[in-house]
């Protein structure tokens, strides 16, 4: 029987070795885990920052609030009434004489399918005072006027356009077929305007 005993209080390690295999991981690890501590910084810096804005537009939302309901109080005196209607109907006034018929033309235009024209276009306030227009078009198939209030539901200048009504008209040359799309419309806000 053979006994193999250590005498020594220190047994051989290959450090070197261990060193060369461990070291380059350990610092690639490092250098991942700095980058990710900087990069959750700046999120975090960043996000703070967002917040510290946001805070400050709705300190001025609700200071802009706490002055049109100052103002409103005023203007609903009734010493004030006839100031009131006579600002109410100039600001519509004002609102529809803002009704651009080009850039609405032009919007129409691209979007508008090839067999569908239009007859008249309707513009007004509506109850939240955006401007929304009535639409008169006429085309041969009713999927055609289907097709155009699905463009403009894909558009970024037209909101919520609803089919109002719809007639449709054979005789023996041609089917006609009308609707009415009532939408709101957006108009571009030109760089540079107030």
């Amino acid at each position: 029987m053979r006994l193999n005993i250590n005498l020594a209080s220190r047994p051989y390690e290959d450090a070197r070795r261990f060193y060369m295999q461990w070291l380059p991981i350990l610092i690639v690890l490092a250098v991942i885990a700095i980058t990710l501590c900087t990069y959750a910084y700046r999120r975090y810096d960043d996000s703070r920052q967002i917040e510290n804005q946001l805070a400050e537009k709705r300190q001025q939302v609700t200071q802009l609030d706490k002055e049109r309901s100052e103002a409103e109080s005023i203007l609903n005196r009734p010493e004030n009434s006839g100031t009131r209607d006579q600002a109410q109907f100039l600001n519509a006034l004002f609102a529809r004489k803002a009704f651009s018929w080009t850039n609405v033309l032009t919007d129409l235009e691209k979007i508008m399918p090839p067999k569908v024209q239009v007859v008249s276009i309707k513009p007004d306030l509506n109850g939240d005072g955006q401007l929304q227009f009535t639409l008169s078009v006429t085309s041969e198939k009713r999927d055609d006027a289907i097709e155009l209030v699905r463009r403009m539901e894909t558009s970024p200048r037209f909101r919520e356009p609803q089919m109002l009504s719809e007639t449709s008209k054979s005789d023996s040359k041609e089917n006609k077929f009308t609707a009415e799309i009532v939408s709101e419309y957006s108009p571009v806000v030109r760089k540079g305007s107030s």
